[in-house]
């Protein structure tokens, strides 16, 4: 996790409950853009996650987690730079906005793949 992350706008802020309502209220058959209008939810936000073209961040961390699991159970310990780099390779597929050392091919000491909230697992 990133350890002094700091929210700088309100971007993308919409509440669970309100976006949750968004998306429903979408799928019972109010056109896209008067939900958008309606809610104020960028047209587009609605769009990639009515195409399921989302990719939760909660999602990717969890498979991060299980596979480093899984290759500790089986007697293969992952160190700190092997999991950098598996953060690497995850966010440059999914295409995630995090620091990235393009040189090294891994992710930085702070990223990882991280979340507004904090997630635990085990």
């Amino acid at each position: 996790m990133v350890r002094s992350y700091k929210r700088k706008t309100e971007r993308g802020k919409y509440g669970d409950g309100q976006f949750g309502q968004v998306r429903r209220a979408v799928r019972e058959g109010i056109p896209l853009l008067k939900a958008s209008k309606q809610f104020v939810v960028p047209a587009r936000t609605l769009r990639r996650h009515r195409d399921n073209a989302v990719i939760s961040p909660e999602k990717v961390e969890k498979a991060l987690y299980e596979h480093i699991k899984e290759m500790e159970r089986r007697m293969y310990g992952l160190t700190t730079l092997d999991v950098r780099r598996l953060a690497y390779e995850i966010a440059v597929k999914t295409r995630m906005n995090n620091p990235l050392n393009e040189t090294t091919k891994m992710a930085c000491k702070d990223s990882a793949i991280h979340t507004e909230s904090s997630v635990e697992y085990g």
